[in-house]
């Protein structure tokens, strides 16, 4: 039997060890609170068994700058997606939302009946937006795809989910210039778009809670 948790050995290497190096910590548990403790423990980054190179890899480039350089070599290789689809959401990086950071959402935080309608237009939304990316681009109908890269750009720019963004316009600005977009990227927004929603129904479920205990008080 281990001596401590992953969380402890964390913990015990930034505080008691002072060591400083980048700390991935490697975990099979999807949940978010799981990963909040290792970042909280002084973890730099969590990742999720099974591990996926793409995932190493991206890892990797974001704490290049803190890795020696005569040992950094990125891996840039990544699995071929032949078709588009939803990942089941037990291989998705939940740690890759953005909701928890939204400022629109943080504003809300003394309107909850504000926030949890907010949350549920999100949800609906994102959720649309995967069926229509999958449906359009199989059927390489350019025109929609378009407008629903465009929709969700929008959206994410409003609610300050920037890497979201980011991805999104990339994407459109390929259909734009009237290209078959690459379907990695698209799978990788797709991704992200699922995280936001699984995120965005966790947090509908707390707002529910809360306002099931406050009336309950009442």
């Amino acid at each position: 039997m281990p001596e401590m948790s992953g969380v402890e050995a964390t913990r015990f290497i930034r505080e008691r060890l002072g060591i400083n190096t980048v700390l991935f910590a490697y975990t099979a548990d999807v949940f978010r609170e799981a990963h909040d403790n290792f970042i909280e423990a002084g973890a730099d980054h969590v990742l999720t068994k099974l591990l996926q190179r793409e995932s190493f890899s991206d890892a990797l480039k974001q704490f290049s700058s803190r890795l020696p350089v005569q040992n950094y070599e990125v891996l840039e290789q990544t699995e071929n997606v032949i078709e588009l689809h939803r990942e089941p959401i037990e291989k998705l990086r939940l740690t890759e939302e953005e909701l928890t950071q939204s400022e629109m959402l943080d504003m809300l935080k003394e309107d909850p009946d504000a926030r949890l309608d907010l949350l549920e237009t999100i949800v609906n939304d994102f959720e649309k937006s995967v069926d229509e990316l999958i449906e359009y681009f199989m059927a390489e109908d350019l025109a929609p795809l378009y407008s629903t890269l465009h929709t969700t750009k929008g959206v994410a720019l409003n609610l300050g989910l920037d890497t979201l963004a980011n991805q999104a316009l990339a994407i459109e600005t390929q259909v734009k210039n009237k290209q078959i977009p690459d379907i990695e990227q698209l799978q990788k927004l797709i991704n992200r778009l699922q995280v936001n929603v699984h995120q965005g129904q966790r947090l509908i479920d707390r707002c529910r809670t809360r306002q099931a205990d406050s009336n309950q008080v009442i």
